[in-house]
């Protein structure tokens, strides 16, 4: 994967490392989440793929403001860095699985994000 490539991924590891030395050389690639059978492992790579979904919702984003008179270039930099804001957030406290309704919770109540986040959410 390219971000393991880059230092900023996370490996699975099936089955679970029996030892600390070989889990490190995974965790120096990134990070480590480790599944306990294949049928995790196999789980867990859903959100490993969703590389595309997100390039294309950022270039749809990107598209859309071009449309709108900004130029391509402002585009592609707004977004671009928006979209990492916004992750280097979630990633803050990326253990604790409440932070994703942490960050949901602060938004402001009927604004913009509420509203968008109501149109494409489950809950």
């Amino acid at each position: 994967m390219p971000s393991v490539a880059t230092l900023e991924g996370t490996c699975l590891l099936v089955p679970k490392a029996e030892s600390q030395e070989f889990k490190s050389i995974f965790d120096s690639l990134g990070g480590t989440v480790e599944c306990k059978d294949e049928r995790i492992m196999n789980r867990a790579m859903i959100p490993c793929n969703l590389m595309g979904p997100l390039y294309g919702i950022m270039r749809n984003t990107r598209e859309w403001l071009v449309e709108q008179g900004m130029p391509a270039e402002d585009a592609s930099y707004l977004v671009a860095r928006q979209f990492k804001a916004m992750v280097q957030d979630a990633n803050l406290d990326s253990r604790n699985p409440t932070r994703f309704d942490e960050l949901i919770n602060e938004q402001t109540p009927g604004g913009f994000n509420e509203q968008v986040r109501f149109m494409t959410s489950r809950t």
